[in-house]
């Protein structure tokens, strides 16, 4: 059975023009199921448009609901259309490759003698990584050319090499002034015969 509108019986539970009562139009994208206008599957009717909210720019999340310049819709929510590469870490755009302040993640920051390469933190060049901390091993008196290759006390490092100090001469890792050491006079090993000097 149907219902006469003007001239013509219709099934207002179909009719997408008479939809549940005579002259009831949906809108363009709108179908009448069971005598109510409704927009397809995943979609909304925000004003007289059937719209998805989940990528909608004018209507992200819900209707009236805009994105700003620059931006995307995505899952329903407005962020940044970063280019390709890039990830918005909150609000940024940054390359997770490269960036010390977010490396490998948002969150992840290197430290001030680390650069970010491929999205890890590494030692900033001339430095090494020994045990965690940045070092110099041309000139760390606790990591001379080596992790782990301490100094003598007396002595420092350059170039990567443990050396005394000027005008004095490594003997058996001890810094001596061989033109005044009893023990090693002139050369290391030579001592003076008792009673000299």
């Amino acid at each position: 059975s149907g219902t006469l509108c003007g001239d013509m019986c219709v099934d207002t539970l179909v009719d997408a023009d008479n939809c549940g009562a005579c002259g009831t139009v949906c809108a363009d994208e709108q179908s009448c199921v069971e005598g109510a206008c409704a927009c397809p599957a995943e979609t909304t009717l925000c004003g007289d448009m059937c719209v998805d909210t989940s990528s909608d720019l004018a209507h992200c999340g819900a209707c009236g609901q805009a994105c700003n310049e620059g931006e995307v819709c995505s899952a329903g929510s407005c962020a940044l259309d970063c280019a390709a590469g890039e990830t918005n870490c909150s609000g940024s755009c940054v390359d997770l490759n490269s960036a010390e302040a977010h490396c490998g993640s948002c969150d992840a920051t290197c430290d001030t003698d680390e650069v970010c390469e491929a999205g890890v933190c590494l030692c900033a060049p001339p430095t090494t990584d020994c045990d965690g901390t940045c070092v110099d091993l041309q000139a760390s008196n606790t990591d001379c050319g080596a992790c782990g290759n301490t100094c003598a006390p007396d002595m420092s490092c350059s170039e990567g090499t443990c050396s005394c100090p000027a005008g004095e001469t490594d003997c058996s890792s001890s810094c001596v002034d061989i033109l005044n050491d009893d023990l090693n006079c002139g050369s290391c090993g030579t001592a003076c015969s008792s009673g000299t000097s």
